[in-house]
């Protein structure tokens, strides 16, 4: 446990608390009034990554490292199979206190950004993968069954319906169980795809793929100024050069870092 932890610290605490600190001055110089003033509100600031949007969910797998241990004993004790069911249930019951009629009901009304910066909402999530680390033989043996056929339309239907209750029911795709079920969707497509085809840029950008987190918003960002005033912005052309762009982009600092000595802090792994 020891090697574990002061490997996630270098690796992951370290460069989440460097690019907390740089988010945080790379705002203060374009918006005015975003540094906090006191000591407090910057360790807080700091700690609980809300420097920077994407930030929060590192302040998610601050939580998870801290009950890393304990969530070990338990797959260990009663199993994955016996655990999924609950951490599902979980992570279901933080999800529905974002809607608006269960806040109704029970009177109490939470804020989505509190919850979705706690580990509940997410729990299902790390457990699952969990399970698939415990057992990789068995579970890649039982993905790769899946047939194609139920894979598309669960796929196709549980993006329609995520849609739906974003465009008419206004609840955010974070909290519904069709992003569970679309993500579910997604990592069988994962596993099933590489056996038909090869994919070098994929494994290229899973490989990078923490350091491209961290700074790809700063980049699109930066990418948005530079575009300012002649391109459209909206229009198709703009999403698939700006995806495109920020990829290669994110990935070329990435891999700067990573043959920079001590670039680790900060690109981390």
């Amino acid at each position: 446990m020891g090697e574990f932890y002061q490997k996630r610290s270098i690796y992951v605490i370290v460069p989440f608390l460097s690019w907390s600190l740089i988010y945080l001055i790379y705002p203060g110089v374009t918006k005015s009034g975003s540094v906090p003033h006191t000591f407090g509100a910057l360790l807080e600031t700091l700690v609980m990554g809300t420097s920077y949007y994407h930030l929060y969910f590192l302040f998610v797998m601050t939580q998870f490292y801290l009950l890393f241990p304990f969530l070990r004993h338990l797959f260990q004790k009663w199993q994955g199979i016996t655990l999924l069911p609950l951490m599902l249930g979980i992570t279901l019951a933080a999800q529905m206190l974002t809607w608006s009629e269960v806040q109704e009901f029970i009177g109490i009304h939470m804020n989505e950004v509190t919850v979705r910066r706690s580990l509940f909402p997410w729990l299902f999530y790390f457990a699952f993968g969990g399970w698939l680390g415990l057992h990789p033989e068995e579970s890649l043996h039982q993905l790769r069954r899946f047939p194609w056929t139920l894979l598309s339309v669960l796929l196709l239907s549980s993006a329609v319906l995520l849609l739906h209750q974003m465009v008419f029911l206004d609840r955010g795709g974070y909290h519904t169980l069709m992003t569970i079920l679309l993500s579910l969707m997604v990592l069988v497509l994962g596993f099933r795809l590489p056996q038909r085809f090869r994919f070098n840029w994929v494994e290229t950008a899973g490989r990078y793929s923490f350091g491209i987190f961290l700074i790809h918003p700063m980049l699109l960002h930066s990418l948005n100024r530079l575009a300012e005033g002649w391109m459209l912005e909206g229009t198709g052309l703009w999403f698939i050069l700006w995806s495109v762009s920020l990829f290669a982009v994110s990935l070329a600092v990435t891999k700067m870092l990573d043959r920079t000595p001590f670039g680790y802090l900060l690109k981390g792994r």
